[in-house]
């Protein structure tokens, strides 16, 4: 009995010193692997393309910082335009960096050839009265002064019940809207291009004439609130998902 419980004792000690050593035998492989990932990582990338075939890692690269303007340098629009002014070529790049409204009863004047750069999200409000009238060969431009994909977009011209706005061989780009016609308001547009952006035209008003509109990669084309269609003369053409009108009624 006594040597049937020593072979038990030895047998028990013999376990317990197997399953300590495997501990640390288990510990040593998995620091040993931890420690030969960087080689491996190394290895496939410097090998051969049928290797790196087979074991794909994934790669980092640097996100484009937000809100960072194209353009730091230029001339600079108050939020408000309290008195008439005209912008022409020689004060390219005119940067908008906030919402900025035409007061009522002032009349800013755009020239041919002249460059307007927006921040996200702003925007050019006209409660009084807006004249940019371009040519074929020297197009007034509008766009987004973003440089991240993500902030490109602004809301374009908008024209309130008290304006009225003339616009002429103007290139629009990542407005959304590009143009609002808001109840009671005039404006008359053609030889217009409007690029990229969830809409085109909000229309509020039936004294709004457009002629002559191109509009590329448009999601919705016209969205006419409480009146009918505008009415699209010359060869105006649309591009996109939606290219049709979408109505409203009033609220």
């Amino acid at each position: 009995m006594l040597r049937s419980l020593n072979l038990l004792f030895l047998i028990t000690i013999k376990i317990r010193v197997h399953y300590y050593h495997m501990k640390w035998l288990a510990a040593l492989v998995l620091t040993a692997g931890l420690l030969l990932v960087p080689v491996f990582i190394q290895f496939e990338r410097s090998s051969g393309p049928t290797w790196t075939t087979r074991l794909l890692l994934p790669t980092f690269e640097a996100e484009l910082a937000r809100h960072t303007p194209r353009l730091s340098e230029g001339t600079f629009l108050p939020t408000t335009i309290a008195a008439s002014r005209t912008l022409k070529p020689a004060d390219n790049p005119v940067l908008i960096t906030h919402p900025t409204q035409v007061a009522e009863g002032v009349t800013l004047t755009i020239s041919p050839g002249t460059h307007l750069f927006f921040h996200e999200f702003s925007s050019l409000v006209v409660a009084g009265t807006l004249n940019a009238v371009g040519t074929p060969v020297q197009p007034i431009t509008l766009q987004t002064n973003e440089l991240h994909p993500l902030n490109q977009v602004w809301h374009g011209i908008s024209v309130t019940p008290t304006g009225k706005a003339t616009l002429t061989y103007l290139e629009i780009e990542d407005a959304s809207p590009a143009l609002s016609c808001l109840p009671t308001s005039h404006l008359g547009a053609e030889h217009i291009t409007i690029t990229r952006g969830s809409m085109g035209i909000f229309a509020a008003s039936p004294t709004c004439a457009f002629a002559d509109i191109i509009m590329t990669g448009i999601r919705d084309a016209v969205a006419a609130v409480g009146v009918t269609p505008p009415l699209f003369t010359g060869d105006s053409r649309v591009s996109g998902n939606r290219s049709g009108v979408t109505m409203y009624p009033l609220p």
